[in-house]
């Protein structure tokens, strides 16, 4: 059997055209998506956001009448303050308080109704547990009795920091 060679060189011609075609079709989308990765990569760096939440520092408060001193994080502003007693908050709220008033109730409470024992300092206190708070009392070397309300995430600093200096 014997074939005419115009068809079969027809169709070769096709073949190739269509070859030919389907890679300029092919090229021009490979062409579009470089100008855009070039378009992309030229663009300068966009730059870092700023970290919101201000950097941690902390400060260190004196009361000198309670002869008490201790670290305290630099959020935490003087709510108020007076001869015998002191508070800080944070914008959450109170996160601590101190009292060396002897006619303070809270005072003689914790002195008597601790339920919890915490250890403080190496030394067993007895603590009352309100919320987030503990609250207890410490004596000072001169023997003044110290009210101490603090927040429970606070209460490693304190312990690690209280200090009480001698008039």
């Amino acid at each position: 059997m014997h074939m005419k060679k115009g068809p079969i060189l027809l169709l070769l011609v096709l073949g190739f055209a269509i070859t030919f075609l389907t890679g300029l079709r092919i090229g021009s989308g490979v062409e579009k998506t470089n100008k855009t990765l070039s378009y992309y990569l030229s663009l300068p760096p966009t730059k870092a956001p700023e970290p919101t939440a201000l950097p941690l520092g902390f400060m260190t408060y004196t009361h000198p009448h309670c002869a008490v001193s201790f670290v305290m994080p630099v959020s935490a502003a003087k709510e108020r303050e007076s001869s015998l007693a002191a508070a800080f908050k944070t914008k959450e709220g109170e996160v601590l308080a101190i009292s060396c008033d002897k006619n303070d109730p809270r005072l003689i409470e914790t002195e008597k109704a601790g339920t919890d024992m915490l250890m403080f300092r190496n030394k067993k206190v007895s603590t009352i547990k309100t919320g987030i708070y503990r609250e207890f009392t410490i004596r000072n070397p001169a023997g003044r009795s110290i009210y101490i309300k603090v927040i429970d995430a606070f209460l490693p600093l304190l312990e690690g920091s209280l200090l009480f200096p001698t008039p």
